[in-house]
């Protein structure tokens, strides 16, 4: 009963596929091949190897392993200039530099021509190519070794890598929560193992995968749902930690929010005694959906008595809608404990402000904005990244303690 603590690649297992400038989430399912891009691969070869192996994509798709990664950097084509100044001046984009045409780069994929070669053939073929300065050289090849030379890594996932793949396939599918917004989240709020956290979360799963990881095998997740719900986690973040059944079951606990909110209105024992299914619904043909409903009621019953005790560790709130209406969820953190709310925008975090101002068990509120911007550090080649994310989103964060009488 824990995480995928194995260090070889499993059949069923979720992987990261890596590459230059790609992350791909793939389940190890079956032989089917599946596309990284353009590319049709088949990484059900990857079973059996180490997580961290690298790979290289053959035309007809199947993988072929690198004992040494080091391998990689042999088969790149070098640059030699040999210690001569040059500038580009003299060159036009005309497009006529290249010899080779689309046919004959697809006869040479025909004859099974390996990535390397390819390259090595386009470059020969190229009449501008020894013009170019040494830096455009290395432009030129990298973008070549980058459409032809097909290696990738896999990876075991994880959240770091879950969140950039998320953030690099659509930021607004996830609000734009950024790596640096989710750690700060999982900071402030000190999600570690053994803690009771309650999390409302509508950017695909991400942040209740971080507080499980976070868990481990010991301590407790509350999933809060705005409409309908399953008891069984289908999202696929949560999927790619490579959780046992029995142990997620164990740590996550999901439950509607109108359900939530019911108990700050009535009386635990009429909570506990509610809806409790009739007997007659196991004795009719539809036995099936009765048992499933039956679980679900008390699965409802059970967390309802984990919130019923109002010593919850924190909250976390990452949604699309305007977070006012999740702010009684306060209610059930014990004294002394953070919450954090997260939001694309400024101004519904502002009028967050004001109502938890106003109520007297909130101290050292805070709305805040993370400045993130990636550099490229290369030998005399060192500068900021030109394209980069214009916000990360914001973040409300404060402590509940005792009111004052």
């Amino acid at each position: 009963m824990s995480f995928n603590e194995s260090n070889n690649i499993k059949e069923g297992d979720y992987v990261i596929v890596k590459t230059e400038s790609v992350l791909r989430l793939v389940e190890l399912k079956n032989n089917k091949p599946q596309y990284l891009g353009k590319r049709k691969a088949r990484f059900f070869a990857a079973v059996g190897q180490p997580y961290g192996s690298f790979f290289e994509i053959k035309t007809d798709g199947s993988l072929s392993k690198l004992e040494n990664p080091e391998e990689i950097e042999n088969l790149l084509v070098k640059v030699d200039d040999n210690g001569e100044i040059k500038d580009n001046r003299s060159l036009t984009d005309s497009g006529e530099s290249q010899k080779l045409t689309t046919s004959d780069i697809e006869a040479f994929k025909k004859q099974g021509l390996s990535g390397q070669e390819m390259v090595k053939k386009i470059v020969e073929n190229s009449s501008s190519f020894q013009a170019k300065t040494a830096f455009a050289k290395e432009k030129y090849l990298r973008k070549k070794q980058k459409k032809y030379l097909n290696f990738v890594q896999v990876l075991k996932p994880n959240i770091r890598l879950l969140a950039e793949m998320y953030y690099m396939q659509g930021p607004l599918k996830i609000c734009n929560l950024r790596i640096d917004s989710l750690s700060q989240m999982l900071a402030f709020c000190n999600v570690m193992s053994g803690g009771k956290y309650m999390i409302m979360d509508t950017v695909a799963g991400l942040l209740t995968a971080s507080v499980l990881e976070r868990l481990g095998t010991n301590g407790c997740a509350v999933q809060l749902h705005m409409g309908s719900f399953s008891i069984h986690s289908h999202q696929q973040v949560i999927k790619a930690l490579n959780i046992s059944s029995e142990l997620l079951n164990s740590l996550l606990y999901n439950i509607d929010l109108k359900s939530v909110m019911s108990i700050l209105q009535e009386n635990r024992d009429e909570i506990i005694t509610e809806g409790l299914p009739d007997a007659r619904t196991f004795c009719n043909k539809h036995v099936k959906k009765g048992m499933a409903k039956a679980e679900k009621i008390g699965h409802i019953h059970k967390v309802k008595e984990i919130l019923s005790a109002k010593n919850m560790d924190s909250l976390l709130v990452a949604v699309k809608n305007h977070p006012a209406n999740v702010l009684q969820l306060l209610d059930f953190l014990s004294f002394s404990r953070p919450f954090a709310i997260f939001s694309m925008f400024q101004e519904p975090l502002v009028d967050c402000y004001v109502k938890l101002k106003s109520r007297g068990d909130i101290i050292s509120l805070n709305i805040s904005e993370t400045w993130l911007r990636k550099y490229q550090v290369l030998p005399d080649r060192t500068h900021p990244c030109y394209s980069m994310s214009g916000t990360g989103g914001f973040l409300l964060s404060g402590i509940k303690v005792a009111p004052k009488y």
